[in-house]
C-alpha cells in the first residue's frame, strides 16, 4: 500500500522492456500523491509527519534501513486508521510522501552534519529541520529552473518523475529522496514542522 517506500526498498534494476512500464507506475503514483495532498489541509500533514517522526526516533529507530522502514510504515497505517474513513484513501496516499522524507532526512543532512548541528546549536532538532529545508528548497528551485512551475497536478506529476529520474544520482540522491522532497516543498507546500 505504501508504494514510493516499497519502491525505496526494492530498488533492483528493472528489465529493458518494462521500463515504460515503472515510468507509467511512477508517474501514476506522484499524481495520486499530488492529489491526496490537494484535498488534505497542511495541518494534517505535520501532525502526521510529527507522529510518524515520534516512532522514528523512539520505538523505530534501528540501524537497519528496512527495519526502520517497515517500521515507519506501520505507524503511518495506525496514524490513517485513526481519521475518519472517508481520510483514508488519501492519507495512505500522503503517508508514502511522510515516511520517506522522514527516511531521507539522514541522507539529505548526513551524521556528520548533524554532529557539526549538535555541537553548535542549543535547539539542534529545529537547525537540522532548517538544514533540510534548506536542502528541500534547493532542490525545488533547481527543479523550477529546468521543468518550469506548472502546477496542475498531471504535469507536475511527469515533471518530478523525469526531473528525479535524470537529476537525482547527479545531486547524490535517490530518485525516492528527490521526489518525496519535491512533493513535501512543493505539492504540500513545504508547511512548518
Amino acid at each position: 500500500m505504501i508504494a514510493l517506500v516499497a519502491l525505496l526498498l526494492a530498488a533492483k534494476p528493472a528489465p529493458a522492456p518494462s521500463a515504460a512500464y515503472a515510468h507509467d507506475l511512477r508517474v501514476a503514483w506522484l499524481l495520486s500523491v499530488v492529489n491526496a495532498i490537494k484535498s488534505t489541509p497542511p495541518d494534517v500533514l505535520v501532525e502526521e509527519y510529527k507522529y510518524v517522526a515520534v516512532y522514528e526516533r523512539g520505538s523505530c529507530s534501528s540501524s537497519s534501513e528496512r527495519l526502520r522502514a517497515e517500521c515507519l510504515m506501520t505507524a503511518a497505517r495506525r496514524f490513517c486508521q485513526k481519521r475518519a474513513k472517508e481520510e483514508w484513501p488519501a492519507c495512505l496516499q500522503y503517508s508514502d510522501m511522510v515516511v520517506s522524507n522522514l527516511l531521507a532526512e539522514k541522507r539529505l543532512v548526513p551524521t556528520e552534519k548533524r554532529y557539526e548541528v549538535m555541537k553548535r546549536a542549543r535547539e539542534w532538532r529545529h537547525e537540522v529541520t532548517r538544514e533540510i529545508r534548506r536542502m528541500q528548497g534547493t532542490l525545488t528551485v533547481d527543479y523550477r529552473l529546468r521543468m518550469g512551475d506548472q502546477a496542475d497536478p498531471p504535469t507536475l506529476a511527469k515533471n518530478i518523475e523525469a526531473y528525479c529520474l535524470n537529476s537525482a544520482g547527479q545531486q547524490g540522491m535517490s530518485w525516492q529522496v528527490c521526489a518525496s522532497s519535491l512533493l513535501w516543498f512543493i505539492a504540500a507546500g513545504a508547511p512548518e514542522l
